[in-house]
């Protein structure tokens, strides 16, 4: 039995790590209330560990050589024969003659699992592949016009896994343009009703356990009553015809939400079957979408300029 005051500690001290992350992690046995020459002296103890997977099955477990302490993989430095799961990882350690026996669990996520397969690998379905990465909800709404509300929420996303879970709120927001500013209130995005007019550059981010994130958002608050699209030729309806190689043309553009390429002019197709190209014609003065009629088909059209 071990002693009730010594146990392995793991550095960095994470919620959850993760396979091959870049930061090495570090085994150690340590003693409750240690001084620094206890520690000295625990820190060189030799730890030989063995190591069981979320379903109980025991993996290949080696320590790096000339660092006994040092966990690479945290389940072997060998070339992995197949891919591990995430999930709770139970380490079953002896040391000092194998007199001590100490138990330490870890939280280990798969965060490389959806990249390729190397060969010899073992395949997991796909259901079991699920990438940690950033989700922005609500960010589909990307104009918005004055005295209205909105909020966007970002959120961290993986693996049915415990440690993962808890983070789901913690990745917190920064705004990438100084002169704009929404209110960032942990997790959550507020567009209020006294957000200024302009162009604003969130970044959210999640830089714990390991993991390195980020997920840019772009978005416009407007005041609608400036805001106008103008087509040229003017009008719903324009006769138009070939003459001399020159192919008819619809310009649609506008001048108040300048020139990022968010806020440009789109057209589309509601009826008829003209041959169209469309062409971003935006330069620093305007933004302003282009559609050629490439045929001479008789017949009606009609096409839509909106903004995205």
């Amino acid at each position: 039995m071990a002693a009730p005051d010594v146990r392995i500690i793991v550095r960095p001290e994470q919620d959850f790590y993760l396979f091959n992350q870049e930061q090495p992690v570090h085994f150690r046995v340590s003693a409750k209330d240690e001084t620094v020459q206890h520690a000295e002296i625990l820190r060189s103890v030799r730890l030989n560990c063995t190591v069981y997977d979320p379903k109980g099955q025991q993996v290949t477990f080696k320590t790096k050589p000339n660092d006994t302490t040092t966990v690479y993989s945290y389940v072997s430095f060998a070339l992995r024969k197949k891919s591990y799961k995430s999930g709770v990882y139970r380490y079953q350690c002896r040391a000092i003659s194998e007199n001590l026996k100490l138990e330490k669990v870890l939280t280990i996520i798969d965060y490389l699992t959806v990249n390729p397969l190397a060969e010899g690998e073992m395949f997991i379905p796909l259901s079991d592949r699920k990438k940690v990465t950033l989700i922005i909800k609500n960010r589909g709404k990307q104009i918005h016009y004055t005295n209205e509300v909105h909020n966007y929420v970002c959120v961290l996303e993986g693996p049915p896994i415990d440690a993962l879970r808890f983070q789901r709120n913690e990745p917190r927001w920064i705004s990438r343009e100084n002169s704009k500013s929404a209110v960032a209130l942990e997790n959550v995005l507020y567009v209020t009703e006294e957000a200024s007019i302009g162009y604003y550059h969130y970044r959210c981010f999640y830089n714990k356990n390991g993991l390195k994130l980020h997920s840019e958002l772009r978005f416009s608050v407007l005041d609608k009553n400036l805001m106008t699209l103008d087509i040229d030729p003017i009008g719903h309806s324009t006769f138009v015809y070939h003459t001399q190689g020159i192919r008819p043309a619809f310009r649609c553009h506008t001048k108040y939400l300048g020139t990022n390429t968010l806020h440009r002019p789109i057209w589309r197709l509601l009826h008829g079957q003209s041959d169209f190209v469309i062409k971003d014609e935006t330069d620093y003065t305007q933004s302003q979408s282009t559609v050629y009629l490439v045929d001479d088909k008789e017949g009606q059209s009609t096409f839509q300029c909106s903004l995205r």
